[in-house]
């Protein structure tokens, strides 16, 4: 594998990451938000939003049941351009781990996707925050490196906690049944007695309501790419993997799975969703 996680094939070809969710699995990147004069971004992300729920009410959607007593994953859920995996939110616990013990600037720990999820006994994983890739700028001279804190269930700490307190910063965090989203992280503290964690950028939706526009993302985030997120609403969470997408894009395809509160999480090459069933 070159370049850690340059390499990836979801599943079949493991990849190497920094955190996992139980049922889920997370990590990597800062990112700098930027501000853009014009129209109201508002106006055009409401049209963006509502365009992508009336194309994916039009589309046939594939559902794929599973066994009647499998309690936790309900489906995996496909659109035109998505792979969602479903899961009833109250029958699943959902952990983060890192494969370090502790905060890295550089050159760290790193471990398959399908490695965390055996180990926690789990039944599906996604990468999570951002990598720090070397071909930034502000990454220039690291390897394997990532910024936004992330919770060890392990070791029942947070990983870069003196990050919590940035601002600008979605947080999600998780107890036995039942998720948390913070659409500022720095207004969360530091939350304990949790099975998960993770902070990443940017938020998505917060109680039904769209969060990012045109205005308020940096310029890779609007264009066209592989995206992924967590969100969850009505009872289930949602993993979520979308092809040719912004992250405008990928708030509307979590608005019509029926999710209130999202996160958009590290996608392009670093992409990767496991389901262990």
């Amino acid at each position: 594998m070159q370049r850690g996680f340059l390499s990836l094939i979801a599943i079949v070809i493991s990849l190497l990451i920094f955190t996992i969710l139980f049922i889920v699995v997370f990590n990597k990147l800062k990112l700098v938000p930027t501000t853009q004069s014009g129209s109201d971004p508002r106006v055009e992300t409401q049209e963006t939003v509502d365009k992508i729920i009336e194309q994916q009410n039009k589309e046939k959607i594939e559902f794929e049941q599973t066994d009647e007593n499998d309690q936790k994953l309900l489906g995996v859920q496909t659109g035109k351009n998505y792979t969602a995996l479903v899961y009833d939110l109250a029958s699943s616990t959902i952990v983060t781990d890192t494969a370090g013990d502790g905060d890295c600037a550089n050159d760290c720990f790193t471990k398959p996707l399908a490695s965390y999820v055996k180990e926690q006994g789990g039944r599906g994983g996604m990468n999570g925050t951002y990598f720090c890739p070397p071909d930034y700028a502000w990454c220039s001279g690291k390897k394997n490196s990532f910024d936004f804190p992330v919770w060890n269930n392990r070791l029942k700490k947070w990983i870069q906690a003196e990050k919590l307190f940035w601002g600008g910063r979605g947080m999600m965090v998780f107890r036995p049944g039942s998720a948390q989203f913070f659409a500022n992280s720095a207004s969360a503290g530091v939350p304990g007695n949790i099975t998960g964690g993770i902070v990443n950028y940017p938020s998505l939706l917060s109680g039904g309501n769209v969060l990012v526009n045109g205005g308020n993302l940096a310029s890779n985030l609007k264009t066209k790419g592989t995206r992924t997120g967590i969100g969850f609403g009505k009872g289930k969470l949602f993993l979520v993997v979308a092809r040719s997408s912004s992250v405008i894009d990928l708030a509307g395809i979590f608005i019509s799975l029926g999710a209130t509160d999202a996160l958009n999480l590290d996608g392009g090459g670093s992409t990767a969703l496991y389901e262990g069933r």
